[in-house]
């Protein structure tokens, strides 16, 4: 884990290579959640996300299955493998303004 204020100098700063992993960020509001997936093309990255020489990681869904026995008639919001719907992206971007940083998606979400 590294400290916020300490984030921004360890890319150049000495001969050490790193590599450093960032979040993309979270979508936070129950409303854009309903509107999946079209709130994650306008929900963007958070900072430091878009940052130069970092990987930065959002999500995907593979829990779909849901056995809660308070929740039948629920279904999933997204398909399993889909993006999840509470990653953020640089979709909405305009090519000039994405910087040349990797960027990769995991399993993500809520866990009991």
């Amino acid at each position: 884990m590294v400290r916020a204020d300490r984030r921004d100098g360890l890319g150049y700063s000495d001969d050490k290579r790193r590599l450093v992993i960032l979040s993309a960020g979270n979508v936070n509001e129950p409303g854009d959640w309903r509107a999946y997936p079209d709130s994650n093309k306008v929900c963007e990255i958070q900072d430091p996300a878009h940052a130069w020489n970092a990987l930065t990681v959002g999500a995907f869904t593979a829990k779909t299955q849901i056995t809660d026995r308070t929740l039948v008639g629920f279904r999933a919001v997204a398909d399993a493998g889909a993006l999840s719907p509470f990653s953020s992206t640089s979709l909405s971007w305009p090519d000039h303004k994405c910087q040349s940083n990797l960027r990769s998606s995991l399993r993500g979400g809520m866990s009991r």
